[in-house]
């Protein structure tokens, strides 16, 4: 890739077409009329050397004419040569004040110029500049003037006719150096940009795969165009459904207020006052069979009344989807088409060159004859050579540039239309669910139970279930989780007894006995401590023994050092026997932990 290139590429150029304005042209009293201009800004500016101030801070004022005469003068330059020139937008019989007209034609004329500001060669060109730089609305030959100033020192050359049409060799195209000199840069790096391909092997063969190709594309591009339009359509169609239903809740709302009898729950205040106290203890021994009784118990005409207001808030998301999806999704999937249908007309043009050869072929062969003039054969030898030079120029260019850049605008194109789609599928619906949650909030139902119910009912008729709904986490919540997975990632590095700690926190409930029971400790703790409590029973059995035999005193309450050797042993971890159970562990030693600990006090006070 050449510097030019990747310097256009580094500072990208933005030309913007937006604000269409009528304005008379000049003249005389009678030719003067208005005409619709649009403003071209360029917002950045491609060359560095050139800033953005080079170009006219507000933009110019170009009419659609004007913007067809660049395009013409575009393909005389570049389109004979194998570049795609980006197609502009249709005309129309239309007038220009019709506000449809206007907005796709200033659509298709963005596109437009959004080719040119792609291509460096396009965009540097002398055309383009002059074009971005000047107003040319004053008069129908204004543009003429303008582009066509300094004629083919800006680089403009005739397209080569056909041999048919005039004996004389065509004029060729002017040098690189007097393009220089005029300082046109885009057509000078053009020509220095081809001469560093060089044509690759088989080249009819891979035009003629192209060609099949583009078909298979255009055809891929109608069913995706077809599939895009009646989405927006079935857009239009659940709007004015939305809009029916929220007609039909007014209606509700209304009737309900003719309705008083029916909607009286309870007559006298003795009644409601029962009832409210009824309330109140189901309230309190409330079970899962009676809350859908107690869930939708919302009056008659607020609920319409919320429910009307929530399908018409929702309408005007899904009623604008179909115009945005006019002119984001399918206008870009139209002008890919009309792209397509350009590239064909390109490769139409070098089967016109392929014709033309084979019939200066022909003539050269034929004028080889003795009886032939040599100055005839001369002449249609040199209009060979110049043709076979200008095929092998338009292919090396249509292989080389022309292809890879459909290829790269082609993807950017579906891109941006499809995001462009996903974009207004996902506002609405965004919008829509929005409203339907606080709906559902600001009546006290939740959606989960909701679904949960409405499948269970379903199951048994065999309809489809309805997809469970995933409300998006808050920030709180994203918090939280992101806290508890730290936590479990610790714990993991901590070992298998920092698992188990975590584990047994986890299971503690206010309230519960757990609640005031100790963690146990590791394996290797639990072993050291058995031992402990080993030792200590021993101690315990000869100190009850020796009590046995030389005390008196009563058993039936913990003397005062039972209690703090015992306290002692809980203190310390030495609670628990070779068993690894602690002392509470069993409900009768729950009752009275100091029992077997008796021998302890007996033996200390018989000592």
């Amino acid at each position: 890739m050449s510097s030019f290139v990747q310097e256009h590429e580094h500072h990208w150029p933005r030309i913007v077409v937006e604000l269409p304005e009528l304005r008379k042209t000049s003249g005389g009293l009678f030719s003067a009329r208005e005409v619709m201009t649009y403003a071209v800004c360029c917002v950045q500016g491609g060359n560095p050397l050139e800033s953005p101030r080079a170009f006219p801070k507000h933009g110019v004022r170009h009419r659609y004419s004007d913007f067809e005469a660049l395009s013409l003068r575009l393909q005389r330059r570049f389109g004979t040569e194998g570049m795609l020139i980006p197609p502009l937008p249709p005309k129309s019989l239309r007038k220009n004040q019709d506000v449809d007209l206007i907005k796709q034609r200033m659509n298709g004329l963005q596109f437009f110029m959004e080719g040119i500001a792609a291509s460096p060669f396009l965009f540097h060109d002398v055309l383009t500049q002059k074009f971005l730089k000047r107003t040319t609305t004053e008069g129908a030959g204004s543009i003429a003037a303008l582009l066509d100033e300094g004629g083919n020192a800006a680089g403009h050359f005739t397209p080569l006719p056909s041999s048919s049409s005039s004996s004389n060799p065509p004029s060729s195209p002017l040098s690189s150096a007097s393009l220089a000199a005029m300082h046109n840069r885009g057509y000078v790096q053009w020509t220095e940009f081809l001469s560093s391909f060089v044509l690759p092997p088989d080249p009819d063969m891979m035009v003629e795969k192209v060609r099949l190709e583009l078909d298979t594309c255009e055809r891929i591009l109608s069913e995706v165009l077809k599939g895009g339009r009646a989405l927006a359509a079935g857009f239009g169609q659940y709007a004015r459904g939305l809009q029916a239903f929220s007609r039909s809740m007014h209606i509700l709302a209304e009737g309900e207020r003719k309705v008083e009898v029916l909607n009286k729950v309870g007559t006298t205040e003795e009644d409601k006052d029962s009832s409210s106290c009824a309330e109140q203890e189901s309230s309190s021994n409330k079970n899962a069979s009676s809350q859908p009784l107690a869930l939708y118990n919302t009056p008659l005409l607020e609920l319409a009344s919320r429910t009307a207001d929530l399908y018409a808030s929702t309408v005007p998301g899904f009623l604008a989807a179909p115009d945005q999806a006019s002119f984001l999704f399918s206008s870009l999937l139209e002008y890919e088409q009309s792209r397509i249908q350009s590239l064909k007309s390109l490769l139409a043009g070098r089967d016109d060159l392929h014709t033309s050869i084979l019939k200066l072929q022909k003539k050269v062969h034929s004028l080889r004859q003795p009886s032939a003039s040599p100055a005839d054969r001369e002449l249609y030898e040199s209009r060979l050579a110049k043709e076979e030079v200008r095929l092998y120029k338009f292919t090396k260019a249509l292989l080389c540039y022309t292809l890879p850049a459909v290829a790269q605008q082609r993807t950017w194109n579906l891109n941006r239309a499809l995001a462009n789609l996903a974009a207004i599928t996902t506002s609405a619906a965004a919008a829509s669910f929005g409203q339907a949650m606080g709906y559902l909030k600001s009546l006290g139902w939740d959606a989960g139970d909701i679904v949960e119910e409405a499948n269970e009912n379903g199951a048994a008729l065999l309809v489809p279930p309805i997809p469970v709904i995933a409300l998006p986490q808050t920030g709180e919540e994203k918090k939280q989780q992101q806290q508890q997975q730290q936590h479990a990632g610790a714990t993991k590095k901590k070992g298998p007894a920092a698992a188990a700690a975590a584990a047994a926190a986890a299971a503690r409930k206010p309230g519960s006995f757990l609640q005031e029971r100790p963690v146990p400790p590791p394996p290797a703790a639990a072993a050291v401590e058995a031992g402990g409590g080993e030792e200590e029973r021993k101690r315990g059995s000869s100190g009850s023994t020796s009590g046995g035999s030389g005390s008196s005193i009563s058993t039936t309450m913990p003397t005062t050092d039972s209690i703090v050797t015992a306290a002692a042993l809980l203190g310390s971890g030495g609670g628990k026997g070779a068993s690894g159970k602690a002392p509470w562990d069993n409900d009768d030693e729950a009752e009275n932990p100091f029992e077997k600990k008796e021998g302890v006090g007996a033996s200390t006070l018989s000592s």
